[in-house]
């Protein structure tokens, strides 16, 4: 046993032995194959190199002779100095001529190739010599006998090289008159005796070069013999190694490759649990991994305790940075509407004490209180616009709107603060930018308004302009530059980019001497982000003491022409009086003001401070039009509004919300609880006006669809007809579009119910369903609302379709016999 054993120990050392043997052998030959393949390829490289250079320096000699060829007969056609110039810098001054004879010669080239150079160098020299005596005539014919530049190095070269041309020897026949010198100086660059020593110049040029050629081929394809041979001396020596490699896996196949796969194996059979053991094996290294590997995973075991205890940490702390955002929310809202209730009573207050006769100094009290409240709103509105847009909560519209109509409001609205401030405020709109274009025409001008009250503040001397151009124009669309410069301080180039970032301004002394919350710019940069979907930003140019210019682009569709509202008439001032309005608010102070507010547009309305009270009051009274104060301490407007909905009686009464909470999602909750509108607090005065004559003509115009009898059912043509003012012909053009944009609308919807697409036949039918509505097809949008009910919960009523495409196929009907009718007419 002892014996085999021995034996065993011998094979063992006398593998090793060999091993070791080959492994030494195998590297010599890897050395020695790679040693004669790179100095093989060194040689062919610089073969190639050669050949592509002195190729190239060849192709640069005849280049350089061409370039003074046609320098020194530019000169001659033309008499221009600069040719001139060019001539003699190239001769004499870059000598490129030279310096590659030169490093042509320092290649040590034979003799028969250094001879054709000497010619091609003789003939240059020769044609030089005919190329100086056209210049000295044609210096001599233009009278020129010295330059002027304005560099004197450069003039001390051209007058160096003039007064050396000008007492060049001319040869007997090149002298003639003063009158002939400008044409024998263009002619003899043409004649037979310069076009010979050309063709000798560019023969002895291409005989050097076919014989470098031929010479350097001749040294390439030596190289690449010599590479070939490299090349299978290493295969040679490759399949070599590939036996000895192979010989080695064999040997060492045992020790090392069944080790790990063992390894392999008994980490698969624990794969998933979270503590893995494996047993060590083999070479003494591969135990060592083992054994690290042993302690890894105990270590691994601890961190991912240790990760997962952090991770639990983190989802709280997210929970509470989540429920700290939503506090700091409700506390923004809050703080508003606190803020936005005293407001609201000092704003209209305002407004009525405004309209009443005051002296100059009493009116220049409030005009100076106005613009106080005006700034106080604004910085409330720019904390909590900056809320929305951080929160991704802000909502943007798209409205057809006057461009020009919006900016002749903002030149009204800050006309007056220019001239306080002594300042130049213009409008400027290019020719080619659209009057009506789609877009949200607030959030447009609040940009615009914020970015010249920011070009005011700090503008002492000159103005601020608005400037308003298209770049890009389209079918449909069209993209417009808004522009704001200023006179004004400037902006640092290192605080450029810190006035965008939230409460920041350019210098702390800024906000002492200027004021502001620092939020202006970037609201102004979120909105512009936001409206075009991070297609463009607001962008800066600015020099500190000169002034600043910011602007942004923007993307429009076209718009469409709209109709002149007519004024006012006694008819409508009738329908004011008429009209049967309940305002429904607990502070007491607010239900006085907003009764005097709409006194003083004309109308007449009861108060009710109790929410409780509001259904008691609208069983005594039939009221057209209810205003409703949302935050009401024992009921809220959102339920007295859910409460009046409930009874189908009172479905036609105009509920307009009046809230100071305009930090929430005000517009969808009031919609959801049944309301028509809602009024912020402070309460635009214009849109509280437009407010309530919109909603006169409607309740007027609902007045009437209820007394037409049957020309009513369908369509109520003498309402639509009241909307547009009696304008016959646009309701006309109207209904007929309506019938266009509909034809075979009944196919499509089918077709999208067969194919089960819900989300496009909701649009569809949510589209004729609001079109129907504003052109008071009352039956019609009715019967839609009923279908959209159940396309919205994937519900296809067939009782509902019926209605649906019955009474959208009348109505169809009543529209082309309104249209034949009135085209008869």
């Amino acid at each position: 046993m002892k014996k085999q054993s021995r034996k065993q120990w011998k094979k063992s050392k006398y593998i090793t032995g060999m091993a070791l043997l080959l492994a030494a052998l195998e590297m010599l030959m890897i050395f020695a194959g790679n040693h004669l393949q790179m100095v093989s390829n060194q040689n062919l490289q610089e073969a190639y190199k050669n050949q592509i250079k002195y190729k190239t320096l060849a192709m640069e000699l005849k280049e350089c002779s061409d370039y003074l060829t046609n320098e020194v007969r530019a000169f001659a056609s033309t008499g221009q100095m600069q040719h001139f110039e060019n001539y003699w810098r190239e001769a004499r001054q870059r000598m490129r001529r030279e310096e590659i004879l030169e490093e042509i010669e320092k290649a040590d080239i034979p003799a028969q190739e250094e001879r054709d150079l000497e010619k091609a160098k003789y003939f240059s020299d020769t044609l030089m010599h005919i190329e100086i005596s056209s210049m000295r005539l044609m210096l001599e014919a233009k009278e020129v006998t010295k330059v002027w530049r304005t560099d004197s190095s450069e003039e001390e070269f051209l007058n160096r090289w003039i007064t050396y041309v000008k007492d060049y020897p001319l040869e007997e026949d090149y002298q003639v008159t003063d009158g002939e010198k400008s044409d024998m100086a263009e002619s003899i660059l043409y004649g037979s005796s310069y076009t010979v020593y050309k063709g000798l110049i560019d023969a002895n040029v291409e005989r050097f070069q076919t014989r470098m050629n031929q010479r350097l081929n001749e040294t390439v394809e030596q190289a690449n013999q010599k590479y070939r041979q490299a090349f299978f001396i290493q295969i040679f020596f490759g399949i070599g190694e590939f036996a000895v490699l192979v010989l080695l896996l064999t040997l060492f196949q045992r020790w090392y490759i069944r080790p790990v796969n063992l390894y392999k194996k008994t980490i698969e059979r624990q794969h998933g649990r979270r503590k893995m053991f494996v047993e060590p094996a083999g070479v003494w290294e591969l135990q060592q991994f083992a054994e690290e590997f042993n302690g890894l995973s105990a270590e691994m075991l601890t961190e991912l305790n240790r990760s997962e205890r952090i991770e639990r940490e983190l989802l709280e702390a997210k929970k509470q940075a989540e429920k700290a955002n939503r506090v700091k929310s409700q506390f923004l809202t809050q703080m508003s509407h606190e803020l936005r209730t005293p407001l609201h009573t000092i704003s209209g207050y305002l407004f009525l004490l405004e309209d009443t006769k005051l002296s100059g100094e009493q009116k220049r009290y409030a005009e100076n209180m106005h613009l106080a409240t005006d700034l106080l709103l604004e910085e409330i509105n720019e904390i909590l616009d900056y809320s929305k847009l951080e929160s991704g909560k802000m909502t943007f519209e798209e409205k057809n709107f006057s461009l020009r109509q919006l900016t002749d409001t903002l030149h009204g609205i800050l006309e007056n603060e220019a001239e306080q401030r002594n300042l130049s405020f213009t409008v400027e709109i290019g020719e080619e930018v659209p009057e009506y274009i789609y877009g949200d025409p607030l959030r447009l001008r609040q940009v615009l308004t914020n970015l010249v009250y920011n070009g005011f503040k700090f503008t002492k001397t000159g103005g601020v302009k608005v400037t308003i151009r298209g770049l890009h124009f389209t079918g449909k669309h069209c993209v417009l530059e808004f522009s704001v410069e200023d006179t004004g301080i400037g902006i640092k180039r290192e605080q450029r980019q810190v006035i965008f970032d939230a409460f920041a301004q350019a210098d702390e002394s800024i906000t002492r001497k200027y004021g502001g919350t620092g939020l202006g710019l970037p609201i102004c940069r979120k909105i512009v982000e936001e409206m075009s979907h991070g297609q463009y930003s607001l962008l800066l140019e600015s020099e500190e003491g000169c002034g600043s210019r910011f602007f942004f682009d923007m993307d429009f569709l076209y718009g469409k022409k709209e109709k002149v509202r007519k004024k006012e008439t006694a008819v409508q001032k009738k329908k004011k009086r008429k009209l049967s309005v309940l305002i429904v608010d607990d502070h007491p102070v607010n239900l006085i003001l907003e009764a005097e507010l709409l006194h003083k547009f004309g109308y007449v309305a009861d108060t009710e401070a109790d929410g409780e009270q509001v259904i008691e009051r609208m069983r005594q009274q039939d009221y057209d039009l209810v205003f409703l104060d949302l935050s009401m301490p024992k009921i809220s407007g959102y339920e007295v509004s859910r409460q009046i909905r409930n009874n189908p009686e009172w479905n036609n009464v105009i509920l307009v919300a009046m809230t100071a909470n305009i930090g929430e999602d005000v517009e969808a909750k009031v919609r959801e609880a049944g309301m028509n509108d809602y009024l912020p607090k402070p309460v635009p005065m214009e849109r509280l006006k437009n407010l309530l004559e919109e909603y006169t003509n409607e309740i007027h115009i609902t007045e009437k669809e209820h007394s037409t009898g049957e020309e009513g059912k369908l369509v109520a043509f003498r309402s639509l007809e009241q909307q547009f003012y009696g304008d016959q012909e646009a309701v006309r053009e109207l209904l007929t579009i309506f019938a266009e944009d509909n034809e075979g609308v009944l196919e499509r919807l089918q077709q999208l119910q067969k194919e089960q697409n819900w989300e496009q036949l909701e649009m569809e039918v949510h589209r004729i369903k609001g079109v129907s509505g504003n052109l008071c097809c009352r039956p019609l949008e009715e019967k839609a609302k009923l279908c959209l009910n159940g396309i919205k919960k994937q519900i296809w009523k067939e009782a509902d379709w019926q209605a649906f495409a019955d009474v959208f196929l009348q109505t169809m009907e009543a529209i082309r016999r309104y249209v034949i009718k009135e085209n008869d007419v």
